[in-house]
C-alpha cells in the first residue's frame, strides 16, 4: 500500500511538474477573461467585502512588465500587483437579471485565488498564467486518482495504463493549459465516481460525505454533474438485481447512510449559493442560471446527433481506442464479480456524457470539451483492457512453451514484465506526436481519420478550433519581430482574446488601428478556424489581400494567422484598383440593383446622392446579395471603422474584399428615401480583374 501511494505522488509529482513548466507556452481561450473577470470580482468581495478595486492602482495602459504583469510601487514600499482582470464592478453580474443567467463561480474563484496567491502576492508567476495553476493541480490530481482507483479494483498495471492514457489524451493535457470550467469539471467529476463507488462498496459514510462535497465543487463549476444520476442509479439497480445490495438489509442496517444521501442535493445547492456572491444579492440569479443551461444545452437540432460520436472516436488516441474496446471483449470473460461491477460503472461512466449531447435537441460545439467527463471513464477502461490483453497472452504464451519445454521459472517470471512493457511502449507514437504538435496538441485527431488534415477535408466542424490558444504564440512572434512601436489589432476578434500584458509596451495594442485598403502597416491577428468568419469583411479582406507573415499550423492545415497590412505583404496583382465602366442601376427605397457589364473583382461601392444628409447611409443596416446568391459576405459598413474619416472615397460608400461580380444588389432592412436619390453608382474593381462571364 504505500509503495502503490509513492507511485500515485510520482505520478502527481511529474504530470504537474510537466504542466507547470509548459504553461507559458499555451495562451488562454475566449471564454476565460470573463471567468477571470468574474472570479476576481467575488474573491475581491469574500476578502475585502468591497464591490470593486477602486483601493488598487489605477492602470495606466503602460504599467505592466511584459508578459509578467502590471507593477506598481506601494507608498509604504515594495511592489503592488494588479491583475488585469481587477476592474469589472460587482454590479455588472446582478443587472438585468433575465439576460444574465451564466455559469456558477466556484472555479472562477479558486482560479482568481491562484492569481492572488502567486501573481499578487508573492509575485512568482505571470498575471495571465497564474490562473490556470488551478487547473494544472486538478489536472495532475485526477491523473493520480485515476491510478489509485483503478490500481484497488484491476492491479497496479491497469492502473499505470489508465493514468498513462489519461495523461497523453491530447485534450485533456491541452484544455488544463487554458480551461478553468471544464478541466476543473472533469476532475470533480471523476473524484465525485471513484467517491460514490468506495461510499457503495463498503458503505462507510465518510466516502459519502466526501463524494457530497466533492460533487457540490462539481455542481458549482458547471451543472453537468446533474447527468451522473443517470450514472449512478442504473449501476444501483444493476447492484441490486446482481444481489450484490440487498435493499431490505440495507434499509434497516444503513438508515444514517440513506439520511445523509437524501441530503446530498440541498448540500450541493447550499455550496453553489455559498460560492455565488451574486445571489446572495439577487436570488433570481440561481434561476436564471438554470435557464441559461436549459436555453444553451437544447438549442440543438431535433434529431439524433451523430457529431459527439464520430469527434470522441476521430479524437482519441487509437492506441487508447483499442485497448478499451479490448476491455469490453475480454471483460465479462475474464473479470471476477466485483471487477465486473466497477467495469460496469466505468462504461456507464463512459456512456451517459456522450449520449446525453446526442439526443434531439441537445447542442455542443466547440468539439467535446464540455462533456471531458467522459475522457477519465475511457481511460480506465484502456487500463481495463492493456492489463486483460497481457494476462491472456501471458498465460497463452507460457502454455505454448511449457508444450515444448523450452522456458525456465525465471523466464516465465520475466515474461509477464516483458508484455507489459510492450504496452507501455505502444504509447510512444502518441507521445510523439503530442511533442511535435505542442502546443497545439488541442487539435489532435488520429490516423484513423487521416490526422487534423483529413477532419479538415471531411468537413467535421471545429475540427481545428481551440477557441484561442495559438494567440499566445502569435503574441510571442510579434514581440520578437515587430518593429518598435508597431501597432496591432486582431482580425474580428477582441482584443481580449490575446492578453496585452504579453505584449511589448512599445506596440499599440487596438483594434481601432485596423486600417484595411488604407494598409497602414499595422498587424493584423486572426483565428483562422473560426466557421463563417469570411462573412466578415475585415478577416476576408486579410485573406485575399495579403500574404501572411506568420502561420501557426498542424498537419498543414493553418490554426492562426498574422498579416502585415502594407503594400510589401500585399499579394501581386491587389495592390490598385479601377472604376467599372458600363455599369447601371437601379432604385427603391428598399434596395439598389447594380450590374456590371464584365465579371470584375470588386473592391468598392460609392453611391452619388446629392443629398448632404445621406453621407452617412453606411450606419443603416443591410446585406449584399452578389450573382443572385443567397449566400453573401456581411459587408461591414465602412462608418464603424475608426479610421472612416480617412479614407478618400465619396461618401457613402461599402468595401468589399475582391468580390467576384456580375450583378450586386444591395438590401436595407428598414427603407430609406436616400436610395430614391441616388445620382450614379460607381463601382471599383481590382484592375485588369476582368474575369470571363
Amino acid at each position: 500500500m504505500r509503495l502503490t501511494k509513492l507511485i500515485a505522488f510520482a505520478i502527481f509529482a511529474i504530470y504537474f511538474t510537466l504542466g507547470f513548466v509548459t504553461l507559458t507556452h499555451y495562451g488562454i481561450n475566449w471564454d476565460e477573461p470573463a471567468h477571470f473577470y468574474r472570479g476576481q470580482t467575488f474573491l475581491n468581495f469574500l476578502l475585502t467585502g468591497k464591490k470593486d478595486f477602486s483601493s488598487l492602482p489605477q492602470f495606466d495602459g503602460k504599467s505592466f512588465v511584459t508578459d509578467f504583469g502590471y507593477e506598481f510601487p506601494a507608498t509604504s514600499g515594495g511592489t503592488i500587483r494588479r491583475s488585469m482582470y481587477q476592474y469589472v464592478p460587482f454590479s455588472f453580474y446582478i443587472e438585468d437579471i433575465n439576460s444574465r443567467g451564466n455559469h456558477p463561480v466556484f472555479s472562477d474563484i479558486m482560479a482568481a485565488a491562484s492569481n492572488f496567491i502567486f501573481f499578487q502576492k508573492l509575485g512568482i508567476s505571470p498575471d495571465v498564467h497564474s490562473y490556470n495553476y488551478y487547473s494544472v493541480f486538478l489536472g495532475a490530481l485526477l491523473v493520480a486518482a485515476t491510478f489509485l482507483w483503478t490500481q484497488k479494483y484491476f492491479g497496479t498495471f491497469a492502473g499505470l495504463i489508465a493514468a498513462v492514457s489519461l495523461s497523453v489524451f491530447p485534450l485533456y493535457w491541452a484544455e488544463l493549459h487554458y480551461n478553468i470550467k471544464d478541466v476543473p469539471e472533469t476532475v470533480f467529476y471523476g473524484i465525485s465516481v471513484f467517491l460514490f463507488a468506495e461510499a457503495i462498496h463498503t458503505l462507510r459514510l465518510r466516502y459519502l460525505v466526501a463524494f457530497s462535497i466533492v460533487g457540490a465543487m462539481a455542481f458549482a463549476t458547471k451543472f453537468n454533474i446533474l447527468f451522473s444520476i443517470f450514472i449512478f442509479f442504473p449501476w444501483i439497480i444493476y447492484l441490486i438485481l446482481t444481489k450484490y445490495i440487498n435493499v431490505r438489509t440495507f434499509y434497516i442496517r444503513h438508515k444514517l447512510f440513506l439520511l445523509y444521501f437524501s441530503f446530498i442535493p440541498i448540500i450541493w445547492l447550499m455550496f453553489w449559493i455559498a460560492t455565488y456572491p451574486a445571489s446572495w444579492f439577487e436570488p433570481r440569479l440561481l434561476l436564471s442560471s438554470f435557464g441559461f443551461y436549459k436555453n444553451l444545452g437544447t438549442a440543438g437540432p431535433d434529431v439524433w446527433e451523430l457529431y459527439p460520436l464520430y469527434y470522441v472516436l476521430f479524437s482519441t488516441p487509437v492506441v487508447i481506442l483499442f485497448y478499451a474496446a479490448a476491455s469490453l471483449v475480454l471483460g465479462k470473460s475474464t473479470l471476477k464479480p466485483k471487477e465486473n461491477q466497477v467495469f460496469i460503472l466505468v462504461l456507464l461512466w463512459f456512456i451517459v456524457p456522450i449520449v446525453r449531447v446526442m439526443l434531439p435537441k441537445m447542442n455542443i460545439y466547440g468539439g467535446v470539451r464540455q462533456i471531458m467527463e467522459y475522457i477519465p471513464a475511457l481511460a480506465i477502461a484502456s487500463g481495463i483492457g492493456a492489463s486483460r490483453i497481457v494476462i491472456l497472452l501471458n498465460g497463452y504464451i507460457v502454455k505454448i512453451l511449457k508444450k515444448r519445454k523450452q522456458f525456465n521459472n525465471i523466464a516465465i517470471s520475466q515474461l509477464r514484465s516483458v508484455l507489459q512493457l510492450l504496452v507501455i511502449a505502444s504509447f510512444l507514437p502518441i507521445t510523439i506526436k503530442m511533442v511535435q504538435m505542442h502546443p497545439n496538441e488541442g487539435v489532435y485527431f488520429n490516423w484513423l481519420i487521416g490526422g487534423l488534415d483529413g477532419a479538415e477535408a471531411r468537413g467535421i466542424p471545429n475540427a481545428g478550433q481551440t477557441l484561442g490558444n495559438e494567440y499566445r504564440q502569435a503574441a510571442l512572434w510579434i514581440n520578437k519581430y515587430a518593429e518598435k512601436n508597431a501597432k496591432l489589432a486582431m482580425g474580428y476578434e477582441l482584443p481580449s482574446n490575446m492578453a496585452i500584458v504579453w505584449m511589448r509596451p512599445d506596440i499599440t495594442y487596438s483594434n481601432d488601428t485596423y486600417s484595411g485598403p488604407l494598409r497602414k502597416g499595422e498587424y493584423v491577428v486572426s483565428n483562422v478556424q473560426v466557421k463563417n468568419r469570411l462573412e466578415l469583411y475585415t478577416v476576408r479582406y486579410l485573406e485575399r489581400f495579403l500574404n501572411p507573415v506568420y502561420v501557426v499550423e498542424v498537419d498543414d492545415i493553418p490554426l492562426l494567422k498574422v498579416w502585415k497590412n502594407d503594400l510589401e505583404h500585399t499579394k501581386a496583382g491587389y495592390t490598385d484598383e479601377e472604376l467599372v465602366l458600363g455599369t447601371t442601376f437601379s432604385s427603391t427605397e428598399q434596395s439598389v440593383d447594380i450590374s456590371l457589364a464584365e465579371r470584375s473583382l470588386i473592391t468598392r461601392i460609392e453611391l452619388d446622392i446629392p443629398d448632404p444628409a445621406c453621407e452617412t447611409l453606411e450606419k443603416f443596416a443591410g446585406k449584399f446579395i452578389i450573382n443572385n446568391q443567397n449566400k453573401f459576405p456581411i459587408i461591414l459598413p465602412a462608418i464603424y471603422y475608426n479610421v472612416f474619416a480617412l479614407f478618400p472615397y465619396r461618401k457613402p460608400f461599402y468595401l468589399l474584399a475582391a468580390e467576384e461580380a456580375t450583378s450586386i444588389t444591395f438590401n436595407l432592412y428598414n427603407p430609406s428615401p436616400c436610395l430614391t436619390k441616388i445620382k450614379d453608382v460607381r463601382v471599383y474593381k481590382i484592375k485588369n480583374s476582368i474575369l470571363p462571364l
